[in-house]
C-alpha cells in the first residue's frame, strides 16, 4: 500500500466543496457532526465509553453532514470517495458508486450496534442507545463520488435540492425572470463547482503517489526519518533534557522566531 494521506485529502476536499455548495445556497449544513450521540447515553454510560476509546474515537460516530431545509427536518449524510480498484470497479451491470452507496446505510447502523454491544454492554439483539439515537435521524443517506467524477444518485439529489432553496431565495437577487429561471442555472453551477473540486481532488492524489512509484522513494523517506529522529530525539526525555539545557544557556529567555 502507498503511504501519504492523499485518500483523506480527497474525501476532505469533496467534502468541504458540498458544504461549500449548501451553504451558498442556503441549506442548513453541518459538517462533521460531532457529540452527535452522547445526549443518548447516561452519565456512567459516558464515562464507560470515555474510558475505552481515546481522541477521534471518543466520538463514537462522526457523519459527515447533518442536512435540512432552512427551519425543516435534517438528515445524517455520510460521504464516501472510491478509487479505481477491482473491488469497485469489476461489475459492468451497476454503477459503482450506486453500489457503494447501498452499503453505507447498513453499515452505520452495524457500527452503532458494535459501539453499544463492546462498549456499553448491550445484549446481541438489543437495541442499545446509540443505535437508537442513530434510527431517531432515519437512515444515513449516501453520497459517492468516484474517480471520473461519477457520483451516486443521492448526490444529484442533494445538488438539485440545493439549487432549488437558493433559486427560492436569491432569484430577484440573481436578476432571474423567476425561480424557475433561477433553478436551472443553479443546478448547472453546483455541479460544476463539485465536478473542478473533484477533478481537482483526484489529479492532486494521482501526481503525490506518483513520487512513490519510484524504487528510490523508500529510501529517501527513511533518510528524512532519520534525520527527524536526530534533530528532534525520539526519546521525549532527551529532548526536553536539551530543551531545559538551551534555555540555561540562554539565560532562561525562551525562543522566538527571527525576522
Amino acid at each position: 500500500m502507498l503511504k501519504g494521506d492523499g485518500w483523506r485529502a480527497r474525501h476532505d476536499t469533496v467534502k468541504l466543496c458540498i458544504d461549500h455548495i449548501l451553504s451558498a445556497n442556503d441549506m442548513d449544513v453541518t459538517t462533521e457532526v460531532r457529540d452527535l450521540f452522547s445526549s443518548a447515553l447516561s452519565t456512567a454510560q459516558q464515562q464507560a465509553f470515555n474510558t475505552a476509546t481515546s481522541g477521534r474515537r471518543r466520538q463514537g460516530i462522526i457523519p459527515d453532514f447533518f442536512i435540512g431545509a432552512p427551519g425543516g427536518v435534517r438528515h445524517l449524510y455520510e460521504l464516501k470517495t472510491i478509487n479505481l480498484c477491482r473491488s469497485h470497479y469489476s461489475d459492468a451491470t451497476r454503477s459503482p458508486t450506486s453500489v457503494r452507496a447501498d452499503k453505507i446505510p447498513s453499515e452505520y447502523v452495524k457500527h452503532a450496534q458494535t459501539l453499544d454491544q463492546k462498549i456499553l454492554g448491550t445484549a446481541v439483539g438489543v437495541v442499545g442507545p446509540v443505535e437508537a439515537k442513530l434510527r431517531s435521524y432515519g437512515a444515513v443517506r449516501p453520497l459517492v463520488v468516484g474517480p471520473f467524477n461519477d457520483t451516486s444518485p443521492g448526490v444529484e439529489a442533494l445538488l438539485s435540492s440545493a439549487a432549488e432553496y437558493g433559486s427560492i431565495k436569491f432569484w430577484r437577487l440573481m436578476g432571474a425572470s423567476d425561480p424557475a429561471s433561477a433553478r436551472g442555472y443553479l443546478a448547472w453551477k453546483n455541479r460544476r463547482h463539485l465536478g473542478f473540486a473533484s477533478w481537482r481532488a483526484q489529479a492532486r492524489l494521482i501526481l503525490d503517489r506518483v513520487p512513490q512509484l519510484s524504487s528510490g522513494y523508500s529510501a529517501a523517506a527513511g533518510r528524512r526519518t532519520a534525520q527527524r529522529n536526530i534533530f528532534f530525539r525520539r526519546d521525549p526525555a532527551s529532548a526536553r533534557f536539551d530543551f531545559e539545557q538551551s534555555r540555561a544557556r540562554h539565560g532562561g529567555s525562551t525562543f522566538t522566531s527571527a525576522g
